[in-house]
């Protein structure tokens, strides 16, 4: 019977806050020997060149210039203290405790949805101990961060089929437009996803919050757009943000090429 109880959403809801931290320290630390172990982190994909633009100082905009600039900047701070691995450590911890927050928040979501108790502590268990999380927390990649963002935003989406009425909470409304904005910022041809939002954004909200759902994202593509010119013009990078688009694209259609001709 007791195990029975378990599988049962709580009468009562959990403290969120405390749900939060205590998720928030145990994910942390059950990532630490993963951190100790590939110190100062992975170097994959794209980053070897995003720190040699930081290093040489011709910053492009092949890689999202935000993500370039977190790593660069971590990177000149530890050559500032005497040791570039370090700043390389500190960008990496500074990502661990982000992600960290990020999952925790996630449990704190489904403890305020009375989610049974099993699910929520079969959830933290996955975020703490599967290897993939782990392994992407302490990689220095841009997608990390991504798909972070990304797992916020799809809870926000979440809470507004629940509650449409959150359109018009000020701080909500905010709050999301600048994880928007953060997602394109961090991926540079994301924004063709987001736009898509707006159709699907229609089947969940009732007809009188669409306008406010289509200002959400038509707001939170005019921040990225404006923030991305902004921060190209300052560190006066080259290259266009299409350039992504393509790429992966253009690496399958080369990868199919080279099969055919083996």
């Amino acid at each position: 019977d007791r195990a029975l109880d378990n599988l049962r959403p709580s009468a009562d809801a959990s403290n969120p806050k405390k749900v939060f931290w205590i998720g928030f320290t145990i994910i942390f630390f059950c990532w630490l020997p993963i951190f100790l172990a590939y110190y100062p982190g992975l170097f994959a994909y794209d980053v070897s060149t995003q720190i040699g633009e930081v290093v040489s100082g011709g910053l492009t905009n092949r890689n999202p210039l935000t993500h370039t600039l977190f790593l660069g900047g971590f990177y000149l701070l530890g050559g500032a203290l005497g040791s570039h691995t370090a700043g390389i450590a500190m960008a990496v911890l500074a990502q661990m405790l982000i992600m960290a927050a990020i999952f925790a928040r996630l449990l704190c979501h489904l403890a305020i949805l009375r989610a049974p108790r099993v699910l929520r502590w079969l959830s933290l268990l996955l975020f703490a101990l599967l290897p993939v999380h782990s392994v992407m927390a302490v990689s220095c990649t841009k997608d990390t961060l991504f798909c972070g963002l990304m797992l916020l935003f799809v809870m926000r989406l979440h809470q507004l089929s629940r509650d449409p009425g959150l359109l018009r909470n000020k701080r909500w409304f905010a709050l999301t437009l600048g994880i928007v904005a953060l997602i394109c910022l961090l991926r540079n041809n994301a924004f063709f996803g987001i736009a898509l939002c707006i159709p699907l954004g229609f089947l969940i909200v009732p007809r009188g919050s669409r306008i406010r759902l289509v200002a959400l994202v038509l707001g939170a593509l005019t921040v990225y757009f404006g923030c991305d010119l902004a921060v190209k013009a300052l560190v006066n990078a080259s290259g266009i943000s299409s350039t992504e688009l393509v790429s992966v694209p253009s690496q399958q259609m080369s990868r199919v090429y080279a099969l055919r001709h083996e």
